[in-house]
């Protein structure tokens, strides 16, 4: 396996992490929501948007496993920006 596949699933290991870290926050805060008085309410779109989510990032990891997709240097440069975070703005 190439290094850039092996990059680029790493990469989509990240995004995976950081999602379960992303829905660990929203589960401590509707809990704190909930001690606070606040009532639960059911989402019933929700485990489709986990299904889709979950899906896209195995899709692109199958895309690039299975169908042996190249790396392409000035479309990752392109789309590197992306993926970078945002830098706070100095005036504030």
């Amino acid at each position: 396996m190439e290094l850039s596949v092996i990059a680029y699933l790493v990469l989509l290991c990240i995004v995976a992490v950081l999602r379960l870290y992303e829905l660990r926050i929203s589960r401590l805060h509707q809990q704190e929501m909930i001690a606070r008085g606040a009532s639960k309410v059911e989402e019933p779109r929700f485990r489709w948007m986990v299904v889709l989510h979950t899906g896209v990032l195995i899709g692109a990891a199958a895309e690039v496993v299975f169908l042996k997709r190249p790396f392409i240097p000035f479309l990752a440069a392109v789309c590197f920006p992306l993926f970078s975070p945002p830098t706070p703005s100095a005036g504030g």
